[in-house]
Formats: structure tokens, C-alpha cells, sequence
């Protein structure tokens, strides 16, 4: 292999790992987001219980 065949294989192969980078960020980020939104159910339902307990008092 040649050095101009050597060094396009070098690029190409740094392309594929900032794909790869990237696209495992989009689904940590996906992931995360999702996991936010159960967070902020889990709070929204403390606050209506904690609601009706301050109503028994």
C-alpha cells in the first residue's frame, strides 16, 4: 500500500469514528431527555400527593 492510499485510510477511518462519536451522543442525549421527562413526572405527582396530604391536615 502506498502512502497516498495509507493516508486516505487514515482520514476516512478518523470520518467513521466522529460519526460513531456523535451518533452515541444524539443517543445519550435522547436517553437523557427521555429520563427528564420521568423526573419531572415523578415530581409532578410528589407535588399533587404532598398536596392532598397538606388537604388531610
Amino acid at each position: 500500500m502506498n502512502r497516498a492510499q495509507t493516508s486516505r485510510r487514515m482520514r476516512m477511518s478518523r470520518e467513521l469514528v466522529k460519526k460513531n462519536i456523535f451518533h452515541q451522543l444524539d443517543k445519550d442525549v435522547g436517553i437523557l431527555s427521555v429520563k427528564m421527562d420521568t423526573v419531572q413526572g415523578s415530581v409532578k405527582r410528589l407535588e399533587t400527593d404532598v398536596k392532598e396530604v397538606a388537604k388531610k391536615l
